[in-house]
């Protein structure tokens, strides 16, 4: 049920599902216990001897999708990946061919040892780079730091939730295009999250036909970036865009 209800909801920080692991982990030991004490014979064990043979083609699968993924979004650890991923598979083979040896406490070892070997550069290296990018942590401290009390943010619907928990502040929602526009035309200096895409269309006639005063990019991570509606204290900023005359 936590696993579910997170899946679903908006915002996915890792400490939500921490209290479904001790649940996972009591429920793969008492399954490893039972096929170790158990006659094979017996229904559940040909349930868990079948899905322990779908296990390393899951893995396989799921290391080939990791790996496209990561190649299209995030290039730069790409080769850090694989390696990863090459491992993992290897050490699956190796419990694989101990358990059709019936070698069960070395199949289960190797199983152990091969995730260790994944999880560490994954969570040491990987998650890190991918968090500053897949999360609102990062451009929201920056959001913070650039504005003033008093004036007004704004976000589209996908940062909603992260930035109002890290900048402790709730923005207006600018995803419907009316709405960023009336936020960008606003009175006083405001700031918004928003994809650079969706900055660049406000200025294509062919795309956007109403009328956006300059705005200024400030700072970019990943897709998304800052603008304001005015020029940034210091005259310092990205680029400025406005309609082509």
């Amino acid at each position: 049920m936590i696993f579910v209800f997170f899946t679903a909801s908006s915002t996915k920080l890792p400490t939500y599902v921490f209290p479904s692991f001790l649940s996972l982990a009591i429920i793969t030991a008492v399954l490893w216990d039972d096929f170790l004490k158990k006659d094979p014979a017996g229904g559940a064990i040909n349930g868990t001897k079948t899905s322990y043979y779908l296990l390393p083609l899951i893995v396989a699968l799921g290391s080939v999708g990791a790996l496209i993924y990561i190649y299209i979004d995030y290039p730069a650890i790409l080769g850090g990946v694989a390696i990863s991923c090459i491992f993992l598979a290897f050490g699956f083979c190796l419990s694989l061919i101990a358990f059709i040896n019936k070698k069960f406490i070395i199949s289960l070892s190797l199983i152990i040892y091969s995730l260790a070997i994944f999880l560490y550069p994954l969570s040491a290296l990987v998650l890190p780079v991918i968090e500053r990018y897949e999360t609102s942590k990062e451009i929201s401290l920056k959001l913070s730091s650039l504005m003033k009390p008093g004036e007004r943010i704004a976000s589209e619907s996908n940062y909603l939730a992260g930035i109002s928990f890290y900048a402790g502040k709730i923005p207006t929602d600018i995803d419907k295009h009316h709405a960023l526009v009336q936020f960008l035309n606003s009175e006083g200096r405001v700031w918004c999250v928003l994809k650079d895409k969706n900055h660049r269309d406000l200025y294509d006639p062919k795309v956007s036909p109403d009328h956006v005063k300059p705005s200024y990019m400030v700072y970019k991570l990943g897709k998304r970036s800052i603008v304001t509606n005015e020029i940034p204290r210091g005259g310092l900023y990205i680029l400025k865009r406005e309609r082509p005359k």
